[in-house]
């Protein structure tokens, strides 16, 4: 029943399910692998968000931007604002409502720039061509705590509007100064001396930290490979059925009515009468109109015969029989 399976077209079918469900299975435990490495970068990060603050030079570089492990580390550092280098980014939403980050540097006292987000303030109602009303970075040396970010991808979008350098990524090009900063940015969490500015929010921590489709993607590919399989299995049995299954008896057409073939009979004897007659050599009485005499030398009967002959009574020279004598007729009566 199933010896058609050992021909080389089924045999080649079977190994092309068999990779592709290999490879759906390989698939899905990469995807697996890859929500393992998610698990543990988001404990990480989780266990950063509550650990000390460290400093800055030991989580940060002047020449790399930090990994996803050292992001929402937090960080310790002392030094002072640079207000005239200050930046407004652009198209920035909190709790749904727009506007921007106020991303100002500080000189740290052991060298390097560091970039810092001193908080959020909304929009201008004026529009877009507006810049919203802010308090200035406090001055003199302030020592405060930030959570580190890494530096955004994209286009600067840099342009001048009322004498503020506003951008809307905070890309590395954006972070570069006169002399060396480091390759991220922190969000404050908290300064000393503390600032009494109530334009500004600070930014809350995030906690959006999920595992990611890497869990759905693996089912996705193990239902796949499992496809494939059955998807052979169910082949095969339909495809031995079919082979199987007795050829159909040849059913007649229920749409004409059997019955015997006489009148069909009747109507070709009657054809073929009409066709002989029709057949026949011109001038003889079926190619006649009734009623009307053959011409001359074509019916068989010599010119200038008496018209007896020509009509249609029954003459004797019609039937062949000999003509009776006929008395003669005279004014004297016979005897």
């Amino acid at each position: 029943m199933y010896r058609f399976l050992l021909s080389p077209k089924w045999v080649a079918s079977f190994l092309l399910c068999a990779l592709a469900a290999l490879v759906c299975v390989r698939l899905a435990h990469w995807q697996l692998h890859r929500l393992e490495q998610k698990r543990a970068i988001n404990a990480e990060i989780t266990a950063a968000r509550s650990a000390s603050p460290v400093p800055v030079g030991q989580a940060l570089e002047t020449s790399s931007a930090p990994g996803k492990r050292r992001e929402y580390t937090k960080v310790q550092v002392t030094g002072e604002y640079d207000p005239a280098a200050e930046v407004l980014v652009r198209n920035r939403t909190l709790n749904a409502t727009l506007g921007y980050y106020v991303l100002t540097p500080l000189r740290t006292t052991n060298g390097p720039v560091l970039w810092v987000v001193r908080g959020w303030v909304e929009a201008s109602s004026a529009g877009a061509t507006a810049v919203p009303a802010y308090g200035p970075a406090p001055s003199g040396t302030v020592t405060l705590i930030g959570r580190v970010r890494a530096p955004e991808s994209g286009s600067t979008g840099a342009v001048q509007l009322s004498g503020h350098r506003l951008i809307t990524r905070i890309t590395p090009d954006s972070l570069q100064t006169d002399g060396s900063a480091y390759d991220a940015y922190v969000e404050i969490v908290s300064s000393t001396p503390s600032s009494s500015d109530a334009s500004l929010t600070a930014l809350p921590a995030p906690d959006d930290l999920d595992e990611g489709p890497h869990l759905a993607y693996a089912v996705q590919w193990y239902l796949f490979a499992v496809m494939f399989l059955v998807g052979y299995v169910v082949y095969a049995r339909n495809y031995a059925r079919r082979d199987d299954a007795p050829p159909a008896a040849a059913v007649p057409h229920s749409g004409a009515p059997e019955g015997p073939p006489a009148a069909a009979a009747s109507e070709a004897e009657a054809e073929g009468v009409a066709g002989a007659a029709s057949d026949g050599p011109p001038g003889t009485a079926l190619d006649r109109p009734p009623g009307t005499a053959p011409e001359a030398g074509r019916s068989g009967v010599p010119a200038g015969a008496p018209d007896t002959v020509q009509s249609g009574a029954p003459e004797a020279v019609q039937t062949g029989a000999p003509e009776a004598a006929q008395p003669e007729k005279s004014g004297a009566a016979q005897p």
